[in-house]
């Protein structure tokens, strides 16, 4: 789905990215590479092939868009280093001609230990792209000149049926100066958002994107 944002064409997409044509730019929020592992290695059971899954689907787009560059918003990681960071490191090196680069989250503290070893490039906790202030979470305040893109959040909306049918469902929240970006990885969650009657919400079902009306 393309939408006008600060003057450019965007393209929102059911992968739960975001793609800037005009500068050949993807962006990825909260994939928490290696939270498979850390569960897992607390007992918990969850699939061991969650990061395989997040990294084929990043291998369609790249394959579908050609990006120049991939910019992840926060949250890349999500604990201590473990398999999964040798996995990251390897897609990378397979795309090669490609940028890989990290606006650090709250999760992303060991990075700058990561990047050393591998080609993931760190920058500041705002970067500006353009018209827009790439950065992990909202910040409180508009930021002048720019219009935010951002992750953190988990944004997904309930959605009621008939009786108590209720269904909640991942989401880009688009407000007049920021926008969130749905959580990339497969095993993140979703957090409620309560949008404003202008905001744009776009939610991503059955592999569509579709806009919620006002």
């Amino acid at each position: 789905m393309f939408i006008q944002l600060a003057g450019q064409e965007v393209e929102l997409l059911p992968q739960k990215a975001m793609f800037l044509p005009e500068s050949r730019s993807l962006l990825i929020a909260d994939m928490h590479v290696g939270k498979a592992m850390h569960f897992r290695k607390s007992g918990m059971p969850l699939p061991a092939d969650a990061s395989e899954r997040d990294f084929n689907l990043l291998t369609t787009i790249i394959g579908t868009h050609a990006p120049r560059e991939v910019i992840f918003l926060g949250d890349l990681f999500h604990s201590h280093q473990n398999t999964e960071w040798s996995a990251l490191t390897s897609f990378m090196n397979q795309h090669a001609g490609i940028r890989f680069a990290l606006v650090p989250g709250n999760h992303d503290r060991f990075s700058q230990r990561f990047s050393a070893d591998s080609p993931l490039e760190l920058l500041p906790e705002h970067y500006a792209l353009g018209p827009f202030m790439l950065s992990h979470a909202p910040s409180e305040q508009p930021v002048p000149g720019y219009y935010q893109l951002c992750g953190h959040l988990h944004p997904g909306i309930a959605l009621h049926g008939k009786g108590r049918m209720q269904v909640t469902l991942p989401c880009f929240w688009l407000g007049a100066h920021t926008g969130v970006l749905p959580a990339f990885g497969n095993l993140t969650g979703l957090a409620l958002i309560a949008p404003r009657q202008e905001d744009q919400v776009v939610i991503i079902v059955d592999g569509s994107c579709i806009k919620l009306k006002a």
